[in-house]
């Protein structure tokens, strides 16, 4: 039984890692894009559709990053 308990436990471990991962990769593409807007080297609408999101959402994106 303990096993079991020891495998289900290293999943979760081991989803737990990907997702942290995931989130670390987009957090460093969003920080990115918006470096290169600020230096004026892409504007926000390209930033917005590299990510997939709305000129919004980037910019809310971007703040929620910078507040953290």
């Amino acid at each position: 039984m303990c096993e079991v308990l020891d495998r289900i436990e290293n999943r979760g471990i081991e989803k737990g890692i990907e997702k942290g991962i995931e989130k670390g990769i987009e957090k460093g593409k969003v920080l990115t894009l918006a470096e290169l807007v600020k230096k004026g080297l892409l504007t926000i609408q390209q930033a917005a559709k590299e990510m997939n999101v709305t000129v919004a959402k980037f910019k809310a994106l971007t703040k929620e990053l910078a507040t953290n």
